[in-house]
């Protein structure tokens, strides 16, 4: 297909004004409760989400915090096209019109907010989180007085002069001098403008100054203040230690010798397991008819998986201990196969500063992509930076064993030049079976703000001399109704590494090719085995009202043609278009019903299609969930005068037993109509019957 570039140039203008494709978000955890009412027991459908933040603020730090009344208020940690934010979550909503009347009440404090709905997921987690935490009031978490003349101007994010630079280590030194002159009142205003001007060192600096002249006055309830809001700010500080310290001396400077001793004795409990997980299996069977012909089963399969957290906290140390396997039985073939994506250790010493995780694990080491078997190393003592170093042996599938013979050794880098900007440099070196398998030097980035975000790689391989990866994500929120998204992806595919010089070869593995071929010819392989590829996704969704939204995209593939070596064939260029139409409407019928309809068309080097798509979700009799799904496609062979018709019903469902236990099952039928003689009709049967647990 010859693709028109002014064909895409002038949709991409067109679709840019919408937005660029919708978020895949993950919910990983509820974090901490800022507000908690003794009334609330149970987790409710739905929730205003009031900002999404990159770490999470202490109540003293959260905008309009006294305007938000005695409503649930909390964290929700999230993944967002593998981004991690914090959002900033407000109530506990039955209904959608309950939460619209929420949203009217904060949309003048927070423009941004929206109403979202609880995915089954964040009900369980956040069930959980409410049943093991004690209620909390607003008041209790703010400073129990005034904090005098020292206060905490709220930081806006600019670039420092070099007036204000100058001025910001004239007056360290002032504060410093007329703390040692005892001019405590003299320290005090300049505290406070060293935390207006100065870098966040100086902040610090100021705070902690501001708590030792409340201090040295006996005014040990304003210190204390001080120092919960030191804490609340920079609670990975180098300095929070110490302050940590001043602050349990203070609550307990008023007790007698025995008193104290009690009360250091039960802040230190002993530590204890923390331990969760899930068990789960899954049945599939896939049954084939083609017209006159015997009907073949292709797929029969169980699958058992394990999930297993364990977490273990003392005063200085934390212990992670997570596993993630299971087995996959084959009925057809009488086999079964144990696969382990997971199996580590984690170990942090915050005294030490510094952390290991060691065992089967991935995104864990900067510039590996998989899983490996090895060990990282992480040191955290330095505040504006932290660097890793990481070695071990790459896993090809979570069906593998150890294998030495794919090994590695890097390091990483990490720091924040300015605060919403995050990098990691990193460095890697790959050898399998005795050959440079990869070398390569990359870096990730990510850049925040409060409507958006942008995360980047660049991956450059130095000894093939060739560009990897070039990747850039972003999500932008332009106003209530509208966000936009694009993806830009130019890279080697696959990855470019010496181990794929042996596809088409015959062997699996690069050492039994070192016995045909030289040094150099494998290398010319690897090189001959890889293409480059381009692909760009653009996006819009609006948002229509508070339960109809609309959903565009297009996307763009093409993949350069191989070489032909060693007597392997080329593989031909390719190049695929698509643009695909959402409708989708929550909570119409029912408060958390949910229903879209779906148009994609494709033009790709094989075919072109058109599908058409629609589901629904909704409560039925007996606590059970139904989920009706149905997908119609067209599609003409662009090598042949193959047409094809293909039709796809199938139905979901999913009942909750209880808090722990959930049963899911589905049957679907696939038939497919061939507009050619010799070409039999088919007609596919899927079923699948499951159970999780979690524990």
């Amino acid at each position: 297909m010859n693709f028109n570039w002014t064909k895409l140039l002038l949709i991409t203008v067109l679709f840019l004004p919408t937005r660029l494709f919708s978020a895949n978000v993950d919910v990983l955890a509820i974090e901490t409760f800022l507000i908690k009412p003794e009334t609330i027991e149970k987790s409710l459908p739905y929730v205003i989400n009031l900002a999404s933040l990159t770490k999470p603020l202490g109540a003293s730090r959260v905008k309009h915090f006294d305007k938000l009344g005695d409503r649930l208020l909390y964290y929700v940690k999230v993944r967002v096209n593998g981004v991690i934010y914090f959002r900033l979550s407000l109530g506990n909503f039955a209904s959608m019109r309950l939460a619209q009347q929420g949203l009217i009440l904060v949309k003048q404090y927070y423009p941004d907010a929206w109403i979202a709905k609880r995915t089954g997921l964040e009900r369980k987690l956040l069930q959980g989180k409410l049943e093991s935490a004690e209620a909390t009031i607003a008041t209790q978490l703010k400073p129990a007085v005034p904090l005098s003349e020292f206060t905490v101007p709220v930081q806006k994010t600019k670039t420092s002069s070099n007036h204000e630079i100058k001025l910001a280590n004239k007056l360290e030194n002032q504060a410093k001098e007329e703390f040692l002159n005892q001019n405590y009142h003299r320290v005090i205003k300049i505290a406070n403008k060293l935390f207006e001007i100065g870098d966040q060192q100086q902040r610090q600096k100021a705070m902690e100054l501001a708590g030792l002249v409340r201090e040295r006055q006996r005014k040990f309830a304003q210190a204390i203040a001080i120092y919960l809001q030191f804490l609340d700010l920079y609670p990975e500080s180098e300095l929070a230690p110490r302050i940590t310290a001043r602050l349990h001396g203070l609550r307990t400077m008023d007790l007698d010798p025995r008193q104290r001793i009690a009360v250091q004795k039960q802040s230190r409990p002993e530590p204890e397991w923390n331990m969760r997980g899930g068990l789960s299996q899954y049945y599939r069977k896939d049954l084939i008819s083609r017209g006159e012909l015997d009907s073949e089963v292709v797929n029969q399969s169980l699958v058992s998986d394990l999930d297993l957290y364990a977490r273990k906290r003392s005063e200085n140390e934390t212990i992670v201990i997570r596993f993630d396997g299971g087995i996959v039985s084959d009925r057809i073939d009488d086999e079964s196969d144990l696969r382990i994506s997971r199996v580590m250790i984690d170990y942090t010493n915050t005294e030490a500063n510094y952390a290991l995780t060691g065992g089967r694990q991935s995104r864990t080491a900067k510039g590996v992509y998989g899983r490996f078997d090895g060990l990282v190393y992480q040191d955290l003592s330095h505040s504006s930076f932290d660097y890793s170093i990481h070695g071990g042996f790459l896993v090809e599938s979570s069906f593998d064993g150890f294998n030495s013979d794919r090994r590695f050794v890097g390091t990483s880098l990490n720091f924040s030049p300015h605060e919403i900007l995050e990098i990691d440099v990193y460095l890697l070196h790959q050898e399998s079976f005795g050959l440079v398998d990869r070398q390569a030097i990359g870096t990730e980035f990510q850049l925040r703000g409060d409507r958006g975000f942008l995360y980047g790689i660049i991956d450059y391989d130095t000894f093939y001399g060739d560009l990897n990866n070039v990747t850039a994500i972003t999500n932008y929120r332009y106003d209530d109704q509208w966000t936009l998204n694009l993806t830009i992806d130019y890279r080697n595919s696959p990855l470019l590494t010496t181990t794929s010089a042996i596809q088409g070869q015959g062997v699996e593995t690069l050492g039994e090719l070192m016995g045909l071929f030289t040094d150099e010819e494998i290398y010319q392989f690897a090189e001959d085995r890889t293409s480059k590829s381009q692909n760009i996704f653009v996006g819009a969704s609006y948002r229509i009202d508070a339960i109809q939204q609309l959903d565009l995209s297009l996307s763009y593939a093409s993949v350069e043609a191989t070489e032909a070596s060693g007597g392997v064939s080329m593989v031909p260029a390719s190049d695929d278009f698509h643009i695909n139409a959402d409708y989708s409407v929550r909570g119409y019928f029912y408060s958390d019903d949910y229903t879209s309809t779906g148009l994609r068309l494709s033009d790709t080097s094989s075919a072109q299609s058109i599908s058409f798509r629609a589901r629904t979700r909704f409560p039925g009799p007996g606590d059970i969930r139904y989920d009706p799904r149905i997908r119609l496609d067209y599609r003409k062979s662009q090598t042949s005068d193959v047409e094809q018709w293909i039709l796809n019903p199938s139905m979901r469902m999913t009942y909750q037993y209880g808090r722990n236990l959930s049963f899911e099952g589905s049957f679907g039928i696939e038939y497919s109509n061939f507009d050619l003689p010799g070409l039999d009709d088919q007609t596919v049967y899927a079923l699948f019957l499951g159970y999780v647990y979690q524990f």
